[in-house]
């Protein structure tokens, strides 16, 4: 399960749960009705699949897993975020206040995930068990700025990325619990996919 949020295009941010939950969607409903109700939300659209191709299509927004055409361009900026416990709420307030006050109305189309991993529970594994080294990670956060179709990269798309990062730690190599994650290899540099 993973928290998105992202512009909602009037000035405010768009919050979504999404993930996959294996079991009847009354189970679901009666799970998640505590969260919904504090939130004041409701719950989307919920589909049932009993067919693996079928919910890996869903968790692709539809499209195909296999394409004979190239995918439309995609100009991005990322940056991960690993802890290895939970954030104060100084972070959370500071976060909050960037996304709400500044990422909102930027000219970038932009999301934040914050993914739950496990922590202390999951680093019972030892950090060569698998080829993933961070057994520890409690919240791995992905903050993507994009400019599909080609278009040219907004000027402030990466100080946008990052002062959201530093929103969460202004220094997020000091301290062991905020880790930088380089799933690129290059700290600031643009990609295209």
């Amino acid at each position: 399960m993973a928290f998105s949020l992202g512009a909602d295009g009037n000035g405010g941010i768009s919050v979504q749960l999404i993930g996959n939950y294996f079991g009847s969607e009354s189970d679901f409903n009666n799970l998640v009705s505590g969260l919904v109700a504090s939130l004041g939300a409701n719950i989307g659209t919920a589909q049932s699949y009993t067919d693996w191709t079928q919910l890996q299509v869903a968790n692709a927004y539809g499209e195909p897993l296999v394409s004979s055409t190239p995918e439309t361009p995609n100009t991005f900026f990322a940056k991960s975020l690993v802890t290895t416990d939970l954030l104060d709420n100084s972070s959370l307030t500071s976060w909050g206040t960037y996304l709400m006050q500044t990422a909102a109305t930027s000219d970038i189309n932009w999301f934040a995930q914050a993914d739950l991993y496990g922590g202390a529970i999951s680093s019972d594994f030892s950090a060569t068990s698998s080829s993933f080294a961070h057994r520890d990670a409690f919240l791995v956060f992905q903050l993507y700025g994009s400019s599909y179709n080609n278009a040219p990269y907004p000027a402030d798309g990466i100080d946008i990325i990052n002062n959201m990062l530093t929103s969460i730690t202004p220094n997020p190599t000091a301290a062991c619990t905020f880790c930088p994650f380089s799933s690129f290899g290059v700290s600031s540099c643009l990609y295209w996919s």
